[in-house]
């Protein structure tokens, strides 16, 4: 097995962080370039310090934790930068997971980076490959590490624990929004649509499960609605699963793809989605989500609703959902993509 340096910022995507956790091997090393993402409580790991706040400069202290024939891994900006620099003059190729294929002023940085250094790029799916391959990328080097997922032990167990930790009642309807609070996940959305659904099911509780630099301002645009006392979360991510089982739905609002980790993840834990269309989102969730007509409000409060007005129709797309994930999104199979991201960049080392 290959060991891997694994590098993380303060900046990694919190679908990243999901990846990571599931998929670091036990001989593996986990370093934070500089501190580390706010609220991750699942990782044991180290902290190298940034000198002057650039990234590049920290490249000496990283080089000394790096293993025998080293597979160095980047899972941000931040870490790459970092990795980038330790790479200069060794034999060793960097890996970079992408939460999706980036675009604008993102995209324009990807560019550069693949026409200088020679990087083994991962991103969650095959629309993701083929639009950077489309954009130049060379195919040789952009591989899909598809989203991982593990389905709940002692759900029913867990469920009802959790729910009462939660005060929600046996008739509340917890509406989960997944994914971190950042502003391409869009959680304002979902609080508009629970300020509309409200009004017909006023036992709806949304809940928040997890963290991210936008809580505040998320919290603070919900009180305009006077619905913040009906909102949950959030919580640290060791407390994921727990809230995953005492969800009844969850819905994914972003209107561009930004990651499916946490997608993937309610799917694997049998909750009925509602989302909106993204390409990512399709080719993971397929049938196995109702997709709202429109990006709006309006849209978006009609396809829950029709999940709580609808006999049978959350059972069957929760279910649907549930042997999606079991069939398609395995940590076993995404391992084995990893695998084959790594055997490709101790070739282009060698």
């Amino acid at each position: 097995m290959t060991k891997v340096l694994h590098l993380i910022g303060r900046d990694t995507p919190a679908d990243m962080l999901g990846q990571l956790v599931r998929l670091a091997g036990p001989e593996d090393s986990v370093v934070s370039v500089g501190p580390p993402p706010e609220a991750e409580d699942r990782l044991p790991l180290e902290t190298v310090h940034i000198p002057l706040g650039v990234a590049r400069l920290a490249a000496p202290r990283v080089a000394k934790l790096l293993p025998e024939a080293p597979v160095i891994h980047a899972w941000s900006s931040v870490a790459y930068q970092a990795a980038e620099a330790v790479t200069y003059g060794r034999t060793a190729t960097v890996v970079y997971s992408l939460p999706t294929a980036p675009t604008g002023g993102a995209f324009r940085q990807w560019r550069r980076r693949h026409r200088r250094l020679r990087t083994i790029w991962t991103v969650p799916t095959a629309s993701s490959r083929q639009r950077l391959i489309a954009a130049g990328g060379d195919a040789e080097l952009i591989h899909v590490l598809p989203p991982s997922a593990e389905p709940i032990d002692n759900h029913p167990a867990r469920r009802r624990q959790a729910r009462e930790e939660l005060g929600l009642a046996p008739d509340d309807f917890a509406l989960l929004a997944p994914g971190e609070m950042i502003r391409e996940v869009n959680h304002k959305m979902a609080c508009w649509v629970h300020a509309i659904i409200r009004h017909v099911a006023p036992r709806v509780r949304l809940v928040l499960p997890n963290p991210g630099p936008l809580k505040d301002s998320i919290y603070y645009f919900a009180s305009g609605a006077g619905s913040t006392e009906e909102i949950l979360g959030p919580w640290p991510p060791s407390h994921r699963a727990d809230i995953l089982a005492a969800g009844d739905a969850a819905v994914f609002f972003a209107q561009r793809d930004c990651g499916v980790t946490a997608l993937v993840e309610a799917l694997a834990a049998g909750l009925p989605v509602v989302a909106f269309e993204t390409p990512d989102l399709v080719e993971c969730a397929g049938p196995a989500a109702l997709l709202a007509e429109a990006c709006t409000p309006r849209a978006g409060s009609k396809a829950v609703l029709s999940l709580l007005e609808t006999p049978g129709l959350a059972d069957d797309v929760g279910q649907a959902g549930r042997s999606r994930a079991a069939e398609q999104f395995t940590v076993s199979l995404a391992k084995d993509a990893l695998a084959g991201a790594y055997e490709a960049a101790l070739v282009g080392a060698g």
